[in-house]
């Protein structure tokens, strides 16, 4: 059975800086440990080439991301802003939450989705949403990392501090498997890790509270309509299938030097669930959103004791007795498309995102089965002024009217066969609030082998050079 995989993650702009014992910095910056804005973020495939990338979300305020092949057979998908060496600032900023200047606390975007014609207070809200679907197989781990100035090396980027806190979804699909022959489908998240460090090793990880959310559908749907305000994706209480749950990963290694490794049970670190499909679905979606924890831990292994808190606070923390769940963190929504096949189909899901008046407009088409490369082709209705499809897939450019139309698109592999899909666009009138658009092109920059540690040592991003009056 071929499956693809979409993942996309809301989530927002905790960036810190820190500075690490015996580095000698002179500039004018945040100060060590307090929140600063981000102008970037990368994705990281580990085991999985940009062959098996084969779309990305780019509307939000970076814009289509750059893919570069790692030397490790891997993948880095990298959303990063452009930069004025003329003014020496970055165009492009994901700003540290509001509510969290105002002293307040960070709280789900109820139904709003971070991106860019998704809520009104995106320029402000320090919420970002990024995605990527892909193809084959999984890769063997998936890696976020928000990126901040690097104060050494103007113009430059490397990665903060910060961990996102978010781990990626692995699927996997057992054709036919299940107690009443159908497909078996499994999603796994892996608690992060403590840090690989003598010393650090022997606690547990960061401690961090999930619930999760999934529902089922009769139809394939692609990496646009996974967006928390979607209604394929679920969160009502109806489609909640675990309320609360401490996601937090055991010591790596022991207390004694040289620190030697302890035995690695992978269930004692991950949340599992696995479940038979319905035979009609064509689609499995999981919603995980995730939160500080904030409740008690042992000070000698970094254990959390949500129990000490009081009674029946591990099972309903954030009840006002117990009050042990922090920052919303953001929230990973991920889908597996089941069986797919060979036969050549449009898996583009109608309606499409919408778009908004007078903001760039970018949806890659997708195509399944069949044999590449694909062409595309308008057959039947009109395209909304502004914007136009290329052969290649990608509908773009900036809208200037207004409304809800339904065309026909046609798909052409390179064997010569050809199918055909009606897709139905809807175009909202501008906004009176400021919106941010994503760029109608992907910017061409080229990405090396990230830095893992110390994060003082940056991962040099090359700079694009806009004209000076060019404004984010």
């Amino acid at each position: 059975m071929r499956c693809s995989i979409h993942l996309t993650v809301n989530l927002f702009g905790l960036c810190f800086l820190v500075i690490l014992p015996n580095t000698l910095l002179n500039f004018n910056h945040a100060a060590p440990g307090e929140y600063e804005d981000c102008h970037g973020f990368e994705v990281e495939l580990e085991d999985l080439p940009c062959s098996n990338v084969y779309y990305t979300f780019s509307y939000n305020r970076y814009g289509a991301p750059d893919k570069s092949d790692t030397a490790t057979g891997g993948c880095i998908v990298s959303y990063v802003s452009s930069y004025d060496s003329v003014n020496s600032q970055w165009l492009v900023t994901t700003p540290v939450p509001s509510s969290l200047l105002l002293g307040g606390k960070v709280t789900p975007t109820n139904g709003h989705s971070c991106f860019s014609s998704g809520q009104s207070d995106y320029a402000t809200s320090g919420c970002e949403h990024f995605g990527v679907s892909l193809g084959g197989k999984n890769p063997t781990a998936t890696k976020y990392r928000w990126l901040i100035a690097n104060p050494a090396i103007p113009g430059t980027l490397m990665h903060a501090s910060t961990k996102v806190g978010i781990p990626a979804v692995t699927w996997n699909v057992r054709p036919n498997a299940g107690v009443n022959g159908g497909n078996v489908v499994a999603a796994v998240i892996e608690a992060e890790p403590p840090e690989p460090v003598c010393g650090l090793c022997s606690k547990w990880g960061e401690p961090r509270w999930v619930k999760v959310f999934k529902t089922e559908i009769e139809y394939e749907v692609d990496l646009d309509h996974l967006l928390t305000d979607s209604d394929e994706v679920p969160q009502s209480s109806s489609e909640t299938e675990m309320e609360w749950v401490l996601l937090q990963a055991r010591p790596t290694c022991d207390n004694d030097w040289p620190c030697a490794e302890v035995p690695f049970n992978a269930s004692e670190n991950e949340l599992a669930l696995e479940e038979e499909a319905n035979d009609a679905s064509k689609t499995v979606i999981r919603r995980y959103e995730f939160y500080e924890y904030t409740g008690e831990v042992n000070p000698e292994d970094n254990e959390a004791q949500p129990s000490f808190t009081g009674d029946g606070c591990e099972a309903d923390p954030a009840s006002p007795d117990c009050d042990i769940v922090g920052n919303y963190l953001g929230a990973q929504m991920a889908a597996a498309v089941l069986g797919l096949g060979d036969v050549l189909d449009i898996a583009t899901q109608s309606p499409v995102m919408a778009g908004q008046v007078g903001v760039n407009y970018l949806l890659m088409l997708t195509a399944v089965g069949g044999t590449g490369p694909y062409s595309w082709s308008l057959t039947a209705g009109t395209m909304f002024a502004g914007l136009g499809l290329t052969g290649d897939g990608w509908i773009s450019g900036m809208p200037i009217e207004s409304g809800t139309r339904t065309f026909e698109i046609n798909l052409e592999d390179a064997d010569g066969t050809i199918v055909a899909k009606n897709l139905t666009l809807t175009i909202v009138g501008p906004s009176s609030e400021p919106t941010v658009a994503p760029t109608s092109t992907p910017t061409n920059l080229s990405t090396p082998e990230p830095t893992y540690i110390p994060t003082s040592s940056p991962t040099q991003h090359p700079v694009v050079n806009p004209p000076p009056t060019q404004n984010p």
